[in-house]
């Protein structure tokens, strides 16, 4: 994987014309999302550059076993990929990974990453876990792509699908033991009911709001992703086939087509 810091030299310089990237009218589409980073961090940033960039380069992903199996090639799929280490993300936009121009780029705003950080979060920990998340939506994206998947209902599913195993691929867990029997009974109907619910509107202001609250706020409130990544945990023997058997037949083995 190849890194991008030139936008944290533009911060750590005052430049201005940061804000002039294209990643802020791409985070959602139609929308400039741009927050003024605060130059009182410059210090930090730069020192969390240098340990954000080690581990970048000694990336392994999480659950290696399962995740190798999915995306057995994973390495060569992503040597060419760029990571761009970014300022003036806004909440909650700390790692995302952005199709521009025909390719996918890996976004880290450091500010953000900062945040988790200082309240307690092991460096190494976060940046493993946010890579296995992100590097999984690389690898899918060789076998599925998104401009399939455009109309309202294809990008509902396509985000239960792709969200769903990026979400439980990067669990600091081994998902193959791990018991999610109460994470399961806690939240899965709730989110699998919204999402039934949300397949059959037909309000375009109501699918535009639905599609962002699918994989955007707080966590359990993502009720696309939500449901793809407990209705795997729940499937976990199956992983493999239901990726092979492809986005329609993942909504419809979970009964909500």
């Amino acid at each position: 994987m190849k890194i991008d810091d030139r936008m944290i030299n533009q911060y750590l310089h005052n430049d201005q014309s940061v804000k002039e990237h294209w990643i802020f009218t791409h985070i959602e589409n139609g929308h400039f999302l741009f927050e003024e980073p605060d130059k009182n961090l410059h210090s930090k940033v730069q020192t969390f550059r240098k340990e954000v960039i080690r581990l970048i380069n000694n990336f392994e992903p999480l659950n290696p076993g399962v995740f190798s199996e999915l995306f057995p090639k994973w390495k060569e799929h992503t040597k060419d990929t760029t990571i761009i280490l970014a300022v003036g993300c806004p909440e909650p936009y700390d790692a995302m990974a952005i199709e521009y121009q025909g390719d996918v780029y890996i976004i880290f705003d450091l500010i953000r990453l900062l945040n988790y950080v200082d309240a307690g979060y092991d460096a190494h920990e976060l940046i493993r876990k946010l890579l296995t998340h992100e590097v999984s939506h690389i690898c899918l994206y060789q076998t599925y792509s998104k401009e399939e998947y455009q109309d309202y209902k294809g990008k509902l599913k396509f985000i239960t699908f792709d969200e769903g195993y990026a979400h439980l691929l990067a669990m600091s867990y081994d998902i193959r033991k791990y018991d999610f029997s109460e994470m399961i009974t806690e939240h899965y109907q709730k989110s699998i009911n919204k999402l039934e619910k949300a397949l059959q509107e037909t309000d375009p202001k109501k699918q535009e709001t639905l599609l962002n609250e699918a994989n955007a706020g707080a966590y359990w409130d993502k009720f696309a992703a939500i449901s793809g990544k407990l209705f795997l945990a729940n499937n976990r023997s199956r992983m493999t086939n239901l990726y092979d058997g492809g986005i329609n037949n993942f909504i419809k083995e979970m009964g909500i087509d």
